[in-house]
């Protein structure tokens, strides 16, 4: 249980995909102008990230490195990203019938997610047992969310303070990922 714990923490906080892995940057970045549109993304992304972690988990494991053909590892990958991604797409269309087109662009920038694909990438690479697997993809998962949201928070913040002129738009937005990344660091000890 704390090995579980550990790995889901250490995924969250030190080894955050987005600002120690520079995974997913473009989402990252794009949807976090508004704290709304981060929080739908935050909760498209982490079943699809969740899910295709263990789904090519399973496919690596019992079907490609069996057979010897390793080589197949990123089109499976995709091939699960996108399957996922349009299981999503459906299923938010039959739920949410009104707000269909703003949720269909959050989920193409999902199915097109680096953060994503690095973290499954990273999972194969580490010959980690399912049950970590899980833990890694709850961690990554909860670390994007996390610093997505957290980020669009200090954006609607930033619009409203006097940033002097050279440093606002993206100068400041930069900072604040930077000191961001420095403050979970701290982390690093901890985990």
């Amino acid at each position: 249980m704390t090995e579980f714990l550990t790995i889901m923490l250490s995924a969250a906080l030190v080894n955050n995909l987005v600002l120690m892995q520079f995974l997913g940057m473009s989402s990252f970045f794009n949807s976090s102008r508004q704290f709304n549109t981060a929080v739908l993304l935050a909760l498209f992304s982490a079943p699809v990230m969740i899910g295709t972690m263990l789904l090519h988990h399973l496919l690596n494991f019992y079907v490609l490195q069996p057979f010897d053909l390793d080589f197949l590892t990123l089109t499976g990958l995709v091939t699960i990203a996108g399957l996922l991604t349009s299981t999503l797409i459906q299923l938010t269309r039959w739920l949410f019938p009104q707000q269909a087109r703003q949720q269909l662009m959050l989920l193409f920038m999902v199915g097109a997610n680096s953060a994503v694909l690095g973290a499954a990438l990273q999972a194969t690479q580490r010959n980690l047992e399912l049950l970590e697997v899980l833990a890694l993809s709850c961690g990554s998962a909860l670390g994007f969310s996390l610093i997505l949201l957290a980020f669009a928070a200090i954006r609607e913040r930033l619009a409203l303070l006097d940033v002097p002129i050279p440093f606002r738009g993206l100068a400041i937005e930069l900072i604040s990922a930077g000191l961001a990344a420095m403050a979970l660091l701290g982390f690093a000890g901890v985990v």
